[in-house]
């Protein structure tokens, strides 16, 4: 509790103290010059302590700085109000204690950087001003002017002020004045593309910068020419407008210790070749490049840069390439010659090559540590690596290598992850797999795969008196010290690397150890490897070779003269142990602290110089490291006559498994024979049995064939071998099956089943039963049967297998199939009788008035008659009105004699004009005048009652004139009101075709095609889409309605066609259909159905109700302008489009000779003739004409590139063609909006 009430008393204490510190008066005066002239002293309020605005501390935009009342630091931001006002050096120089000076978002004066400045100033920084004026400011009389100061100047920072202008250029004078200067235009600046920041040496001799640290975008490569310091750090970063040519100024770059290159892109850029021309004796000692580099002109030499400073002053001896670009090499090759020879550290990242790096001829001995990873590297790796001769890291992951590596790889530190390396791993990898210090997953070495256990470690131990180290070396015991633990733990890595060479056998790595303990150094510690995979030894006990005798316990020697010696101080290393027998050498096998196994190839005259009162003739020598043991060998009997192993320790042998006596020479036999039934030949090896018994040790009983099969089988007699079969059994082994039956009729037992096989023609468990027919031939009324065959002869009138079919007595015409159930013909539509070659009729045959349909039995009735059977005769209105005119039949409308009027002929024309606004009365075919006017013409003026000759009042007496006047009227009178009938009765001229589209236009095309499917009840249940169906099916009825016209396609296949094909779209059948009128399946009755449904449903078509009032009204406006011409363009059979027309009683409102359709000329839609032909009958231009329809491709497209206005009727929400250029005139999805279309029109 006491410790938080303190923090808080100082932390109110600072808070305190920043609002009441009295700054120094001077510096206070300065300060207040400052702020007043930048415009922010009315953020800082009066102290009423110090009588002093509270300058420093913080207050969001400006930070102040305050020791012991004077200012040390000072951060200011702008006010926008004084936005236009610089900054001059000579604001500062009154604060004598001003260390730093950060300046954001505010312009300094354009020679600001000239000073002079207070004297303790060390750090300036400029955020977010404008470059071009800062440095493009260069006045020979100023910039190199002896007169300027050298000032304290340690640090400048630009950060920002880019934007303002695209291009600046940085004149090296302009800065040469500071001293030790740290320079830096820092990642916050903002760059833009167009951004080029130059910068020119102008200095010489007696003119020089002292940079120590450079950090810059730049769009060329300084020049550091006239630097008197070294130049610690320098960090470039490339902008994209860069002088490629200016990377020969890097060779002026002899005083920069480390140097950094970026780009603010990912364009690729030269290799700073310019390095390679410094002289001898520079300081350059690290190189990192993070851009894209282009492909370089030849191999770099970089030997040049001989800078011995183990570790510069900011980094070691390194040089790294972090991401190279597939352009980065020579032919595939690593593009470097030579490096520095002091190099410690190389790295190179995706890059794109297709050699092996040959590491020996680019890198020094000093070389410690490479990473050469993420590269694609097509060609194999290397197998043998003889270079170094120490051990280093080397990192090759990711890089796509295949081939192989051997043990010489074993010297690395490695990482080769990620590749695709083959064959066996080293067994230094094998060893240390899971373990930190290498890897080598991703890879597809054949023995990883299996896990094989480590066997190949080899320690050695050294002890050195003279710095009291212990050297652990010798062969795959680690890549580090972290791979092993020793106990005991009191030992300090010493040294890693020291000259493996002057140790013997060192194969992969080398440390020395240094005991921290107390008391003296042990001689000998265990070391355990924890992740050493699969192995049963893990432990190794170690001593100093060279400080231990060795001490032997025990000797043996085995049949193949392998020699067994067992203590301690023996080793793990086979090339340091040296073992004599006699006086002859015995081959190392195996080795251990514990144990050595040798072989003596020379045993046999060892042996033999053994004399028999002599048991210690033979001397045991064992040397390891130089320091020698010896042990005195005693004799075994007969030299264990090669079969087992002799303690020379006591002379006694230890036989084989396999053998027996003291001296091994007899054969044991298996079980020792301990059966009563056998006795044991030693001399063989094997059993002697008495008769009846068999095997190595006489415990198998002798068996009969096959064992007599088992009891179920029979028994054995022992003694002969030969098998006494059961009463059901048969074969020597009793292992057949006797049947049980005798087998009739030349058949044979199957001994396996116990089973009778019949011959043909016999069946039942003992071949007694002739074999039958199918359904027995369906008796005698079918046919007879062939038992070997099992096959029916059918009599004369039967079919099928089994003769159940009855055939017909006839044969079934004209596609009709026989029902072979009842022996009848069931005839193909269109057919009947007993032989289905009678056509069939329509009612009544059509009574002589009409074209039989023989498939849907309907009638085509002929012109001027109707009913199902053409009973009916038509008649035209009222007769024509007698004689006033003919009657067509096929449209039962009348065609008028030239004086006659109306649908039935029955008004009369007005064989003359008829004037001023008269109209002609039909009923009497005269003009009937309008008031005002008389005559037969109504051409006359009447005249009033003044101008009569009688002065009484004059009427017309003409008979022509059909109105009189009662009442007397001035002509004045008369003549306004002949005006107003003249306006009222005036109508539109303008001459205009208006022609629809019939199909899915005028009438809902949609319903008809909807009706007829749901009363096919396959169809009705099968859930159809009946939008998407009506489409499918106008779609395909459109593909191939060309070809019905060319006679290509009949219309019954067309019919055929378009719905099938409709019904594999909606999934309902799967069979692809051809359109062929001959495939008989059940498809062809679908179609049927549904067209003799359409027929039907086509009778039931309404007009849409609003097209109907829309074709009334324009009748109306026809009456009175006969320039307007409605009529049609349909696509179809003449017939079948003619019909349609009927049930909607279009020819009420639209001539017969307007109706075109496309099956009575020969020409169907899309052809633009059929749109010329009847613009011409209308004689009326194109582009008088307007066109309705609901067809895109048939309707819109080709009435629009004909001129024509075009209305889409799109109601059923379909889309343009993306590859269309036409657009229709007007899209409508209503009939109402057409309305409105055609009255604007009009």
């Amino acid at each position: 509790m006491s410790t938080k009430l303190f923090i808080i008393f100082i932390l109110i204490f600072i808070f305190h103290s920043s609002y009441s510190i009295q700054i120094e008066p001077k510096n206070y005066k300065c300060l207040d010059a400052l702020f007043i002239k930048i415009g922010n002293v009315p953020l800082y309020n009066v102290n009423t302590t110090t009588q002093q605005r509270n300058y420093c501390g913080t207050n969001g935009k400006n930070i102040i700085t305050c020791v012991n009342g004077n200012i040390e630091e000072i951060t200011i931001r702008h006010v926008p109000a004084k936005k236009n006002i610089s900054l001059l050096a000579s604001d500062l120089i009154c604060f004598k204690s001003l260390k730093s000076i950060v300046v954001l978002d505010y312009n300094v004066e354009n020679n600001f950087l000239y000073g002079p400045f207070p004297i303790k100033l060390d750090s300036i920084r400029l955020d977010n001003g404008s470059l071009s004026s800062l440095f493009n400011y260069v006045n020979v009389s100023i910039g190199f002017n002896d007169t300027i100061i050298k000032n304290q100047i340690g640090e400048l920072i630009i950060n920002g002020g880019v934007s303002n202008s695209n291009n600046v250029t940085i004149y090296l004078s302009t800065i040469s004045h500071f001293s030790n200067l740290y320079f830096y235009i820092e990642n916050g600046a903002v760059i833009k593309n167009n951004t080029n920041i130059n910068f020119v040496n102008d200095l010489n001799e007696t003119k020089k910068s002292s940079f120590k640290e450079f950090t810059t975008y730049c769009s060329n490569v300084p020049s550091f020419a006239y630097n008197n310091a070294t130049i610690g750090y320098v960090e470039l970063t490339y902008l994209p407008n860069f002088d490629y040519e200016s990377v020969s100024n890097y060779s002026t770059f002899s005083d920069v210790v480390s140097l950094v290159i970026y780009s603010w892109d990912q364009q690729f850029y030269p290799f700073p070749l310019g390095l390679s021309n410094i002289p001898p004796g520079n300081q350059l000692t690290s190189l990192i490049i993070y851009h894209l580099i282009d492909k370089p002109p030849y191999f770099i030499d970089l030997s040049n840069l001989d800078s011995n400073i183990s570790r510069g002053l900011y980094t070691e001896n390194e040089l790294e390439i972090n991401n190279a670009g597939n352009l980065f090499n020579i032919d595939g090759k690593l593009p470097f010659s030579s490096l520095h020879k002091y190099l410690s550290s190389f790295i190179l990242e995706y890059g794109n090559f297709t050699e092996f790096p040959d590491f020996e001829s680019i890198f020094d001995e000093n070389i410690g540590y490479i990473r050469f990873s993420n590269n694609i590297i097509t060609g194999n790796i290397t197998k043998t690596l003889e270079w170094p001769r120490r051990t280093i890291t080397l990192f090759l992951t990711n890089n796509q290598l295949k081939g192989t590596i051997d043990e010489s790889w074993c010297k690395f530190n490695l990482d080769i992850s990620g590749n695709s390396l083959s064959g066996d791993a080293p067994s230094c990898m094998v060893c240390h797999t899971k373990t930190n210090s290498m890897s080598i997953a991703g890879n597809n070495f054949d023995n990883m795969s299996i896990k094989p256990p480590c066997t190949s470690v080899i320690l050695n131990l050294w002890y050195d008196n003279t710095t009291n180290l212990l050297f652990i070396y010798g062969q795959d015991i680690g890549f580090a010290r972290a791979d092993f633990k020793i106990t005991p733990n009191q030992w300090n890595s010493y040294c890693n690397l020291l000259d493996e060479k002057t140790f013997k056998d060192v194969r992969n790595h080398l440390f020395c150890l240094k005991y921290t303990g107390t008391g003296k150094s042990p001689l000998g510690f265990n070391i355990t490897y924890p992740n050493m995979p699969n192995s049963s030894l893990k432990t190794f006990e170690l001593t100093a070779y060279n400080m231990y005798l060795p001490s032997i316990d025990r000797v043996s020697k085995d049949s193949t003269n392998l020699y067994t010696i067992t203590g301690k101080y023996f080793g793990y290393n086979r090339t340091v142990i040296n073992v004599l027998i006699g006086s002859e050498n015995c081959d190392i096998v195996s080795c251990n602290f514990n144990e050595i196994k040798c072989i003596l190839v020379l045993n046999s005259g060892v042996i033999s110089s053994i004399s028999s009162d002599n048991e210690y003739n033979i001397l045991l020598s064992v040397q390891v490291m130089n320091v020698t043991s010896n042990f005195n060998l005693t004799k075994c009997p007969n030299d264990c006559s090669g079969w087992g192993t002799c303690d020379f320790n006591v002379g006694v042998c230890s036989c084989n498994s396999t053998r027996v006596f003291d001296d091994c020479s007899g054969i044991k036999c298996i079980d020792d024979c301990t059966l009563i039934n056998s006795q044991c030949n030693n001399t063989i090896g094997n059993c002697e049995c008495v008769q009846g018994w068999e095997g190595s040790d006489c415990s198998i009983q002798s068996k009969c064939p096959n064992d007599c099969s088992g009891e179920a089988g029979g028994t054995c007699n022992h003694i002969t071998k030969t098998c006494l079969c059961n009463s059901d059994r048969t074969f020597d082994d009793c292992s057949g099956l006797k049947c049980s039956l005798d087998c009739l009729n030349d058949s044979q037992c199957n001994n396996t089943i116990g089973k009778c096989e019949c011959i043909l023609g016999w069946e039942g468990s003992d071949c007694s039963i002739q074999s039958k027919c199918p359904n027995d031939c369906s008796g005698d009324v079918g046919g007879s049967c062939n038992h070997i065959t099992k096959t029916c002869l059918c009599n004369s009138d039967r079919t099928f297998d089994d003769c159940s079919g009855l055939k017909c007595s006839l044969d079934c015409l004209n596609d009709s199939q026989c029902n072979n159930t009842i022996g009848k013909c069931e005839c193909a539509l269109g057919w009947e009788g007993s032989d289905c070659s009678v056509q069939s009729k329509c009612p009544n045959d059509c009574s002589g008035q009409g074209t039989c349909n023989p498939i849907t039995k309907i009638c085509s009735c002929k012109d001027g008659w109707k009913g199902d059977d053409c009973s009916i005769q038509l008649k035209c209105p009222n007769n024509c009105s007698g004689d006033a005119g003919i009657c067509n039949y096929k449209t039962m409308e009348c065609l008028c004699d030239t004086d006659r009027l109306f649908d039935d002929c029955s008004g009369l024309k007005c064989i003359i004009n008829c004037n001023n606004n008269s109209i002609c009365d039909n009923k009497t075919g005269r003009c009937k005048c309008v008031l005002g006017w008389i005559g037969d013409k109504c051409d006359a003026l009447e005249k009033s009652s003044s101008e009569s000759p009688n002065g009484s009042s004059s009427s017309s007496s003409s008979s022509s004139s059909s109105s009189s006047s009662s009442k007397s009227e001035s002509p004045h009178v008369s003549s306004n009101k002949i005006k107003i009938i003249l306006l009222c009765t005036i109508l539109p001229s303008i001459a205009m075709g208006i022609i629809f589209d019939l199909d899915d236009t005028l009438y809902d095309q949609l319903l008809p095609f909807k009706e007829s499917i749901n009363k096919i009840k396959f169809l009705s249940e099968k859930n159809i889409n009946m939008e998407d169906a009506f489409k499918q099916f106008r779609y395909h009825s459109d593909k191939v309605f060309e070809k019905t016209v060319n006679g290509e396609m009949s219309i019954l296949e067309m019919y055929n066609y378009r719905f099938i094909k409709m019904l594999i779209d909606q999934d309902v059948i799967k069979e692809e259909y051809h359109y062929d009128n001959n495939n008989n399946n059940n498809n062809n009755e679908l179609v049927n159905e549904y067209q003799s449904n359409y027929l039907k449903e086509l009778k039931e078509i309404k007009l849409i109700n609003e097209f109907e009032q829309l074709l009334l009204k324009l009748n109306e406006i026809q009456e009175n302008n006969q320039e307007i011409k409605i009529g049609i363009i349909t696509n179809g059979p003449s017939e079948h489009q003619f019909e349609k027309i009927k049930s909607l009683q279009l020819f009420k409102y639209i001539k017969p000779e307007y109706s075109i359709i496309s099956g009575s000329i020969g020409i169907e839609k899309p052809n633009p003739e059929i749109f010329k032909l009847l613009a011409n009958r209308f004689n009326i231009p194109y582009d008088q004409c307007i066109y309705i329809g609901d067809s895109f491709s048939n309707d819109i497209i080709p009435s629009t590139n004909l001129g024509m206005k075009s209305v889409w009727f799109n109601h059923r929400n379909r889309t343009i063609p993306s590859n269309s250029t036409i657009k229709p005139t007007f899209e409508i999805n209503s009939p109402n909006e057409l309305i409105n279309i055609i009255l604007n029109l009009l």
